[in-house]
């Protein structure tokens, strides 16, 4: 598939709701893996989503090192990781992570197809917009899993 194919593809999921503990970015990144990229990664990652705040920061941070790697070169497909300032009730102002699908256009621009509670269903967007949103690049990641032969 080409890379305007393949985001034509992911704009299926554009628009399906955020449900917290249901469907959440990184059920959605598993999710578009399986469905576009036929990859199993992280296939208990949606049954032992937390829904707390940190738990689910906790979750993404062990998750990281278990199931992908940093890269320099992103490639389509390959996740893109952030953090995020999140006021959590109790604890103040907190650091958590937020995950999404990178997909390279033909002209080699940068999208990002995420969900979260902000945007309330799944939003297909510039690297740049989500930057300019106050989303911070931690880098992409590599799924260490192999496509299925």
């Amino acid at each position: 598939m080409t890379p305007n194919q393949l985001l034509r593809q992911a704009e299926r999921y554009v628009g399906l709701p955020y449900q917290p503990a249901r469907f959440t970015c990184a059920h959605l990144a598993v999710q578009v893996q399986k469905e576009l990229f036929n990859r199993e990664v992280g296939a208990d990652l949606p049954r032992r989503h937390p829904v707390s705040p940190n738990a689910q920061h906790q979750l993404i941070e062990t998750a990281r090192a278990e199931l992908a790697e940093l890269v320099a070169e992103p490639e389509t497909g390959d996740a893109v990781l952030f953090k995020h300032a999140v006021h959590v009730q109790g604890t103040g102002l907190v650091d958590l992570w937020h995950v999404g699908t990178l997909f390279l256009d033909g002209l080699g621009q940068a999208w990002v197809l995420h969900t979260h509670a902000g945007a309330g269903s799944v939003v297909l967007e510039l690297l740049a917009s989500c930057k300019a949103r106050g989303l911070r690049l931690d880098g992409f990641y590599r799924w260490k899993v192999a496509v299925p032969q």
